[in-house]
């Protein structure tokens, strides 16, 4: 999980940013990650520096986030939305959080409660997998949406949905050169079949008037 909040930190802190940022940020997270994984297996036997790791990644995240939607997000019905988003995401990094807590500190009493419960319903306590499951769904709820405001050109949305969530969303629209770009080629190559085809209509016509 460090290492999948790290990656979209990554992608919302070096967005737009001079290649030398970027390289020296790249060293500091990853030599970050490799640090703090040392650490974790070989000192920090109650977890609480990989607790407080995870924490710090997932502040920084929301922090990014939202500076994110601020600056690209134009819309303020899309700002309304995205910020729903994120707070749906931090949401069930809570939750998961919270459930990893409880697993280590009622390790004991959830595993005797599980065998005289028996499966499958027994897998309902299974918190320490619980907190892995949702810590992927959140993750992946981050991901979606920063690589949405980190898209190519401007960030503007239209009408479908995000699946995932169930709610009204639009689809990120890159607006700039791109697109200009996109649109003059199209409406180029459709004037030039349109004008194709109706020259041959035409030619056609006059064809069978002159027999």
């Amino acid at each position: 999980m460090i290492i999948a909040t790290s990656c979209v930190l990554h992608r919302a802190t070096v967005y737009e940013r001079s290649d030398s940022f970027t390289r020296t940020f790249s060293t500091v997270l990853l030599t970050s990650v490799v640090a703090e994984t040392i650490y974790h297996v070989l000192y920090d036997a109650n977890n609480k520096f990989h607790e407080v790791s995870f924490l710090v990644l997932l502040l920084l995240v929301i922090w990014r986030t939202r500076k994110l939607i601020t600056s690209r997000v134009s819309q303020s019905a899309d700002r309304r939305l995205l910020t729903s988003v994120t707070i749906f995401g931090t949401s069930v990094f809570g939750i998961a959080y919270t459930l990893w807590q409880l697993d280590q500190i009622y390790c004991s009493q959830l595993t005797s409660w599980k065998r005289q419960i028996g499966m499958p319903w027994s897998f309902l306590l299974e918190f320490h997998g619980w907190w892995h499951i949702l810590t992927a769904i959140a993750a992946y709820v981050f991901m979606v949406m920063v690589g949405d405001l980190t898209s190519e050109g401007g960030v503007e949305f239209h009408g479908s949905v995000y699946s995932w969530l169930g709610v009204r969303s639009r689809n990120v629209h890159g607006k700039g050169m791109n697109g200009s770009l996109n649109g003059e080629a199209n409406g180029h190559a459709n004037g030039k079949v349109n004008g194709h085809a109706n020259g041959s209509t035409m030619n056609g016509g006059h064809g069978v008037k002159r027999t």
